[in-house]
């Protein structure tokens, strides 16, 4: 699994074409997104790596998905 993790980090900085901890806000929600989508957070230890990743804290972590998952659910409704 943590090979895995380090693929799907990979991918995600590679999308954003940037040093993760040099994201703007909106940058952050789209690698965050990308790795959520993808079922990271399902990942044992993924959102300690994710925050060391990101140069971020778990609230940040956590805050992030929570306004992502809540703008995915209201543009499915």
């Amino acid at each position: 699994m943590e090979s895995l993790l380090d693929h799907l980090l990979q991918q995600a900085t590679a999308i954003t074409n940037k040093d993760p901890k040099k994201l703007t806000k909106n940058e952050r929600l789209d690698f965050l997104s990308f790795l959520d989508e993808k079922g990271t957070m399902q990942i044992s230890k993924a959102g300690d790596k994710i925050c060391k990743v990101l140069g971020i804290s778990k609230f940040t972590l956590y805050n992030d998905l929570e306004l992502i998952r809540s703008k995915t659910a209201a543009a499915n409704e």
